[in-house]
């Protein structure tokens, strides 16, 4: 019950709507939401909706694709990949 009224879920199940999303064209700010300052910054896209992310993530993203490349699991990755192609045929 309580889940279901916490406002970030209100919000994820589009049952909130704010009146001043991040990076709002007036301020470009993405860590403002309705004038107050949030925690984590939120981004506002046609395709995805409103998002908020971690810093951790944004920092993530912005590796080189050589970090994705070299990282430990990127083999075992590409088998999945390569098995769920071959499952697909």
């Amino acid at each position: 019950m309580l889940k279901r009224e916490v406002v970030v879920t209100k919000f994820k199940n589009v049952r909130v709507v704010f009146s001043h999303l991040g990076g709002a064209a007036q301020t470009n700010n993405h860590y403002v939401i309705d004038g107050q300052v949030a925690a984590f910054p939120l981004y506002v896209s046609s395709r995805f909706r409103a998002k908020l992310f971690l810093p951790d993530q944004l920092k993530r993203v912005q590796n080189p694709a050589q970090y994705v490349e070299s990282h430990p699991n990127a083999r075992l990755l590409q088998k999945t990949y390569e098995r769920m192609k071959a499952l697909s045929n």
